[in-house]
């Protein structure tokens, strides 16, 4: 698996690290809403307020909503190098800063930016086909027929279940870690932990139970 970058704008109080704020440009903004109405009463307020740019002109992106908005912005627009700056304006919001109205833009030029880097995944399905797709929460392996599959491990070369009777498995990233790991009692891992090679492997199936891994 080889990475790419997309960047996610933090508030500097919610930042994970102890750097300066870099001073940038954000006079374009540009927003997007999940589809319920608060976020939508959210978004109509903001553009009245800061304008409304197109995407493909604006500085910045701000999404307002949930994780799920999150996830979904980020995949839209990986390609466009735009930072991406979410408000909560759903339930737990693991991704995205607290909402307020008031001094966006100061808020955006003192903010933090975090550079993410999604999996690349390549899957090779049983005729042969190569199949390639970018995860930024994570990739999922599931039976396709009414018999439990049979799997078998590997991370880093290393055989870590040389069998395992299941649905399925699935690869979370650090960004995933928050929804799937911590289901099964696992830990969160750090946005960054990608990056230094740490992979989280959630295992669902009749051997293992709660059973989670750590792959480094």
């Amino acid at each position: 698996m080889t990475a790419t970058s997309t960047r996610i704008v933090r508030d500097l109080l919610r930042s994970a690290t102890n750097k300066p704020p870099r001073t940038q440009n954000f006079q374009h903004i540009a927003f997007v809403a999940s589809k319920s109405d608060e976020a939508r009463r959210a978004h109509d307020r903001l553009e009245q307020r800061y304008g409304a740019a197109a995407h493909e002109k604006a500085d910045v992106i701000v999404a307002l909503g949930g994780d799920g908005l999150m996830l979904q912005t980020l995949h839209r627009h990986l390609k466009d190098r735009i930072p991406i700056f979410g408000m909560n304006r759903g339930s737990v919001g693991f991704l995205m800063n607290d909402y307020q109205e008031a001094n966006l833009i100061e808020r955006l030029e003192q903010s933090e930016t975090n550079i993410m880097h999604p999996l690349r995944m390549v899957a090779v399905d049983a005729t042969g086909c190569s199949h390639e797709a970018l995860a930024i929460n994570e990739v999922s392996l599931f039976r396709q027929t009414y018999q439990a599959a049979k799997l078998k491990i590997w991370i880093d070369g290393t055989v870590r279940m040389h069998e395992l009777v299941c649905d399925g498995a699935l690869v979370a990233t650090p960004v995933g870690s928050t929804a799937y790991n911590l289901s099964v009692h696992g830990p969160i891992l750090r946005e960054s932990a990608i990056s230094s090679g740490q992979l989280e492997v959630d295992f669902a199936g009749d051997q293992v139970g709660d059973r989670d891994e750590i792959a480094h």
